[in-house]
């Protein structure tokens, strides 16, 4: 089960880093661009860290 969440949480990060990505293209101004990669970086960057954390009592 630990895997699992733990697995779903990396999951979760790299999707919001890949959608974070996904603003860059468009027509919008260059602050909105960076204000949404920069949140969807830190959430992305926060479930990761939480994901490996969930695996380091495996170890």
């Amino acid at each position: 089960m630990i895997n699992f969440l733990s697995y779903f949480c990396m999951g979760v990060g790299l999707l919001f880093w890949f959608w974070g990505t996904a603003y860059l293209p468009s027509r919008r101004s260059v602050l909105f661009k960076l204000h949404m990669l920069s949140i969807s970086d830190t959430l992305g960057s926060i479930a990761i860290v939480v994901g490996l954390l969930l695996k380091i009592p495996g170890e």
